[in-house]
């Protein structure tokens, strides 16, 4: 089963995706990292300067692309690539699958597999790791991101009004991890997620 993590700027997805794929054997793939290479360019704000947005969207696609299928990966999905429409369209939950949180299925679907639905994401499971404006500013500013995504006091609430919903939309579960290390956050995730 492979793992889609998502989530903005600094809730831990490459951190707790690191961790995750250790504790179960797979392979972490940080699509910002491959984006980064892609480009020759150290930092997905250096992307964003020197890069167009739909050279950038055409390379989050193509990454996503080439490993959504393997079921050996924990893959840490870049803040923003869920807008990308095609990198959206991979990653829509097939008919019957209940939005952002629990992955319940109805009607006929109700004796289905998760992620073996019509259109689903094969074999995988789509978290989103939910963290309060709070925490991520917190974050951001200790890891020295502020600049990349803070501009401003509302920047992160701004961006979370526009993205979250996207990310609950997409999502088979949510996860808080506003409160948790990332130890913690793995092993909860592998209880109640997976």
């Amino acid at each position: 089963m492979s793992i889609i993590l998502l989530g903005y700027h600094g809730c831990g997805k490459s951190t707790i995706g690191r961790y995750l794929a250790g504790e179960l054997w797979k392979t972490l793939v940080d699509t910002d990292a491959l984006v980064c290479k892609h480009f020759g360019l150290s930092s997905m704000a250096e992307v964003g300067r020197k890069q167009n947005s739909a050279a950038v969207s055409d390379v989050e696609a193509g990454v996503l692309r080439s490993v959504i299928g393997d079921e050996d990966k924990v893959i840490a999905l870049g803040a923003r690539a869920p807008l990308n429409p095609a990198v959206m369209k991979m990653l829509e939950r097939g008919p019957g699958r209940a939005a952002g949180g629990g992955g319940e299925l109805s009607g006929a679907l109700a004796g289905a597999v998760p992620g073996k639905l019509p259109g689903a994401l094969p074999g995988g499971v789509r978290i989103f790791l939910k963290c309060q404006p709070v925490v991520l500013r917190k974050r951001l500013a200790a890891a020295a991101l502020a600049k990349l995504v803070v501009s401003q006091e509302q920047k992160v609430e701004e961006e979370l009004a526009k993205l979250e919903p996207v990310y609950v939309a997409l999502a088979d579960r949510t996860f808080d991890v506003s409160d948790l290390t990332p130890q913690d956050a793995v092993r909860h995730l592998i209880l109640r997620c997976l």
